[in-house]
């Protein structure tokens, strides 16, 4: 990895070669949620439950941020 496992592309956990922008796009989304936030879209303890959680893309939106 060349980022923290917090902001990995699923590619990246499965092992594929980069692929280009996508994975440019996914690191920017989890920026831009965090800035939005005040969090980290995927934020597990261990790093096989984070990324199980990035593979299934599973996240919450904090109640604080409103909808629309």
């Amino acid at each position: 990895f060349t980022s923290s496992p917090y902001h990995a592309a699923p590619e990246m956990i499965k092992g594929s070669q980069y692929v280009g922008p996508e994975i440019d796009i996914w690191c920017l989304g989890v920026i831009l949620f965090t800035m939005v936030t005040g969090r980290l879209p995927f934020d597990e303890k261990s790093l096989p439950e984070l990324y199980k959680r990035i593979l299934k893309g599973s996240f919450k939106i904090p109640r604080h941020v409103p909808s629309g």
